[in-house]
């Protein structure tokens, strides 16, 4: 394990969407990102208009980014197409003029949700972390031959997904100890390191989304954390599935953007990403590097696939690839393959180089840990910024 610098810094190819308000400006309004700083969508289309696109301009002063995801495709890649033709020019000026011009820094922001979610489905689409959950659950026992045939899921909570930087609450359930049933806050605390997808265009009930078309419906991309209470979930799960161990909470980060370059339908994106957890004495130690491209079906096929029977989807739903992981344990989405089931420990790396202690090994997740999915590589010219959260003692049986 390593301690490293994560990457900070959003380019003009990147330029991902969100929620944001100020101290200044307590309004909740349309922002993008962009080096280092966040410019207001609203005030900068009033300045500098789109020329020859014609939509309903109010969309721009919502609170949420349902309305403006809801305007397809071609409206979002005219708009953008319009910032990276100006944005060079304004980024040139003073800070007076950045302000003027709708831009703040990025330190001075506070994010939101950047959408009023309605639905969340969390599919399972990861041969690897399919292959050793049965290893780890079920030895001997091969995976159903559903798997390969469509991409599997369930339906999740959008009512506890928040934005990365908010605290996640241990939670409290049922779960083995021993073989004895007891009630209590999470032992076995986790993350699960996903790619979430905000659909855009919406469909209609009882016209699914043809799998060529799937791509005109998503809005954009982000970095999520599924986190998960594995001895909840264990013990919960069978027959219909996770819920307690599940519904506490997921993070996610800012919608980014991500060009399908190849045209094809079973296009996944190979996006290399760091996971990182922080300790009060670990500046952040790099515990494992996934892919974005470790899973079986694309997230057109995803889409496509969950509207087959009818089921309409609405701007601002989310869903989700399940846990990214690779074929080995250093490529694992979760501590739950990497440290197999809490047995094998992981090793955090002490910024202030003293002896080592109980507190140099994770098995789950700590009080007051903090876990970070950010892109790896030093040439990606893709940023989601980071996708953060910190265990708080609190949980969900304190009054």
């Amino acid at each position: 394990m390593s301690s490293t610098t994560q990457k900070t810094g959003f380019g003009l190819g990147n330029l991902p969407y969100g929620i944001f308000s100020t101290v200044d400006d307590t309004r909740c309004r349309i922002g993008i990102a962009v080096e280092t700083y966040v410019l207001d969508l609203s005030v900068f289309l009033q300045q500098q208009p789109v020329q020859n696109l014609d939509f309903d301009s109010s969309v721009l002063r919502d609170e949420t980014l349902n309305r403006y995801a809801a305007l397809g495709q071609p409206v979002h890649q005219h708009v953008r197409a319009h910032l990276q033709q100006t944005l060079p020019r304004l980024l040139k000026q003073d800070e007076t003029g950045l302000r003027a011009a709708g831009l703040c820094p990025r330190s001075e922001v506070l994010n939101h949700l950047p959408f009023d979610i309605g639905d969340y489905t969390d599919f399972f689409t990861s041969p690897d972390h399919a292959r050793r959950c049965g290893e780890i659950f079920r030895p001997g026992q091969p995976m159903g031959s559903n798997f390969s045939s469509m991409p599997l899921a369930y339906h999740g909570r959008s009512s506890s997904i928040v934005v990365s930087g908010t605290d996640v609450y241990r939670p409290s359930g049922q779960y083995l100890k021993d073989g004895v049933k007891t009630f209590g806050p999470s032992q076995k605390l986790d993350f699960e390191l996903e790619l979430g997808v905000f659909v855009g265009k919406p469909s209609q009930r009882g016209k699914p989304i043809a799998i060529d078309e799937a791509d005109d419906h998503i809005f954009g991309y982000v970095l999520m954390n599924d986190w998960s209470a594995r001895d909840i979930q264990q013990f919960e799960a069978q027959p219909l599935g996770p819920f307690n161990g599940k519904n506490f909470c997921t993070t996610d980060d800012l919608p980014c953007y991500l060009k399908r370059s190849d045209g094809r339908v079973e296009h996944v994106y190979d996006i290399p990403v760091d996971i990182f957890i922080k300790a009060p004495r670990y500046d952040g130690t790099l515990v494992m590097s996934s892919n974005t491209k470790h899973i079986s079906f694309s997230p057109a096929q995803m889409l496509s696939h969950h509207t087959v029977g009818g089921c309409p989807m609405r701007a601002g739903d989310l869903f989700a690839s399940g846990t990214l992981s690779g074929a080995t344990l250093q490529e694992a989405g979760c501590l739950l393959e990497a440290t197999w089931n809490g047995i094998q420990k992981l090793e955090l790396v002490s910024s202030q180089g003293d002896g080592a202690s109980e507190d140099d090994v994770r098995t789950w997740l700590k009080d007051g840990d903090t876990v970070s999915f950010c892109v790896g590589g030093a040439a990606s010219d893709i940023d989601f910024g980071a996708c953060e959260g910190t265990i708080c003692s609190k949980s969900s049986s304190d009054t």
